[in-house]
């Protein structure tokens, strides 16, 4: 112990002057060899004794050089009786069995408040306020002359409202002084011995206290002491209960925490490498103090990768291969202001398809920085293409610019990218003819009927293939449309469509009555029926009928019964067909009144469709002619 084991408390009010005080025990590696993952834990508190302000028992030391040494701090508060005691003993463990320990006894003693006891002159706080950021408090002291023997402790805090679970003590330094027990430069030391007489007044010494934020937004305020020793009298700051040091402002954080793998995809079983980087865009330079990654299950670590930036050299601590489940780096490191400190590790991931998301975390003290993730995706590739064959099949005539739509989806677990190839079912017989293949994304084109489409995991796409039918027969084809894996040619489907190259079969039957041989004079009615009997709809037909030179048409006696949502225009023609303007006329050509002998032809053109079905698209037209 390297404090004072005096625990101050006013002689007439004990209540009302300090009742806290750093105690400070000094951790030395005596070994030859650097020693790392160090902890330190303070126990032995009894009789009111214990810590203070959320102070934590154990803290982490983390590595010291062969032959280094750290001072350890802990704020004790104490009960304002005189006479109360206690052995406090502060115990260093690496991880491994076993501790070693070093002890001090503290005890409450009553002390006047004089100025004798170092009158506090100022208190100056350092800039800025970042979590990880060590803050230092600048306390000046005025002592009067001092014997051989008189004891100085100098302390900043004895308030028990300090919150010394944000605000770590980590280490002083005298920065000026005239007082010859207190050299200017001493560091990390508040208790002090005269070994040499010196007199008069005005004896001053400015130590400057470092605090490490722990929290993020806590303010807490300080007041500093000290207590001297002279002769057998001792004394504490008469100006204590007046003097109150800077509030420590509330700490922001400020840090940004990222994670990256490569690779992102793996195929099967595999070795990744993570990257997580934790940056300090603030203007000051603070601590990391531990970085831990939790890995996904059956995610093995399997070491420290080539440039990281934590390693074991600069490391309290780091995890040993193989390991599995939360793993944590320790340090602490120091992060300069906009710098960034990165750790790359390896570890193997399972064969097993599916996503292994792991999240990344930095701490500095009791704050979390921040948290990233990485997912590693083990990929299982497939694809589908629908339709795989239609309840009938698409009824075609001879022509060009036929669609046909398919449907891709990517059954894999990750973005991938398949190649579209389209084609006519083979064989002699082939009578349609691929023409295009269009879509959404084509990222390539090597052919008109071949395309390469990137799809996400799970997505679809609708591509077009576009055909043409060549004139023949009624006959059957099929259209085949293929999608494969870039990745693993393995993974394809097909599907496919038939087709049928279809054709009206139009039918057309004509009658007359009478039938029977008829003398000059007789009118006969001819009737023609028509209609499709084929696999096509028909458009566009016409019907003439030819009346030789021994009938005289007659004038109105045209008629029409025709298929629903079919229309018919009736023209003639009296000089062959050659043209169809003829309007007929009673008389014309010598026929008797009502009668029109020029008409050589009747023509009806259909204005409508015809169903490929004989009963839907059946209809009749009727004339009447007489006989010259």
């Amino acid at each position: 112990m390297v404090s004072a084991p005096d625990l101050t408390l006013d002689s007439n009010r004990p209540c009302t002057g300090p009742q806290a005080t750093y105690v400070a025990f000094r951790v030395t590696n005596t070994s030859g060899a650097a020693q790392s993952d160090l902890r330190a834990t303070l126990a032995g508190f009894s009789g009111g004794i214990t810590l203070s302000g959320g102070q934590a028992a154990a803290q982490y030391v983390g590595t010291l050089a062969a032959g280094a040494t750290r001072n350890v701090y802990w704020l004790v508060t104490y009960p304002c009786s005189f006479g109360i005691s206690a052995t406090l003993t502060a115990s260093v463990t690496d991880g491994s069995p076993g501790a070693v320990t070093g002890s001090g006894t503290v005890a409450t003693r009553s002390m006047i408040s004089a100025q004798a006891g170092g009158v506090l002159v100022s208190g100056l706080l350092g800039p800025g306020a970042v979590v990880g950021q060590t803050i230092h408090l600048d306390v000046t002291y005025d002592f009067g002359g001092a014997d051989v023997g008189t004891t100085y402790d100098l302390q900043p805090v004895g308030n028990t409202s300090f919150d010394a679970g944000c605000f770590q003590m980590v280490g002083s330094l005298v920065t000026s002084s005239n007082i010859l027990a207190i050299p200017a430069g001493t560091a990390d030391r508040q208790y002090f011995t005269a070994s040499a007489k010196q007199t008069g007044n005005g004896q001053q010494a400015t130590i400057r206290y470092f605090f490490k934020y722990l929290c993020a937004g806590v303010t807490t305020s300080t007041r500093p002491y000290s207590n001297q020793l002279s002769g057998t009298q001792l004394k504490y700051s008469s100006n204590y209960e007046t003097f109150v040091g800077p509030t420590l402002p509330g700490a922001t954080n400020p840090f940004t925490v990222a994670k990256g793998v490569s690779p992102g995809v793996l195929s099967g079983a595999g070795t990744v490498t993570y990257t997580v980087s934790v940056s300090n865009p603030s203007p000051f330079t603070a601590e990391i103090d531990s970085v831990a990654d939790a890995l996904p299950a059956n995610v093995v670590y399997t070491g420290m990768a080539a440039g990281s930036g934590i390693t074991a050299a600069n490391s309290g601590s780091v995890p040993s291969a193989p390991a599995s489940g939360t793993l944590v780096w320790r340090g602490p490191w120091s992060l300069p202001a906009g710098g960034t400190l990165t750790l790359a590790y390896t570890a193997t991931v399972p064969g097993t398809p599916g996503q292994y998301v792991n999240t990344a975390g930095a701490m500095a003290g009791v704050t979390l920085l921040g948290t990233a993730t990485a997912t590693v995706t083990v990929a299982v590739y497939g694809v589908a293409v629908s339709p795989q064959g239609l309840p009938t099949p698409e009824r075609r005539l001879a022509g060009t610019a036929y669609p046909r739509p398919f449907t891709v989806t990517s059954t894999s677990n990750v973005a991938e990218s398949f190649d579209l190839v389209a084609r006519v079912a083979a064989g002699a017989g082939a009578w349609a003819t691929v023409d295009s293949l269009t879509g959404p994304g084509i990222a390539t084109r090597v052919r008109p009927d071949s395309v390469r489409v990137p799809l996400a995991a799970g997505a679809s796409g609708t591509f077009t293939v576009w055909y043409t039918v060549e004139a023949g027969a009624v006959a059957d084809d099929a259209l085949h449309l293929r999608a494969r894996s870039t990745t693993q040619p393995a993974a394809q489907a097909e599907g496919w469509a038939e087709l049928r190259r279809v054709l009206p079969a139009l039918t057309l039957a004509r009658s007359v009555a009478p039938a029977e041989t008829s003398p000059p004079g007789t009118e006969l009615t001819y009737t023609l029926q028509f209609g499709n009997g084929g696999e096509a709809d028909a458009a566009g037909v016409v019907v003439t009928d030819l009346l030789p030179a021994q009938l005289g048409f007659k004038l109105g006696s045209v008629q029409e019964t025709l298929p629903a949502g079919v229309t018919a225009t009736v023209a003639f023609s009296a000089d062959g067909g050659a043209t169809w303007t003829h309007a007929p006329a009673s008389g014309g050509c010598g026929a008797p009144a009502g009668f029109d002998a020029c008409v050589q032809r009747i023509r009806w053109t259909l204005v409508g469709t015809l169903p490929a079905d004989p009963a839907q698209s059946a209809g009749t037209l009727r004339f009447v002619a007489r006989i010259r």
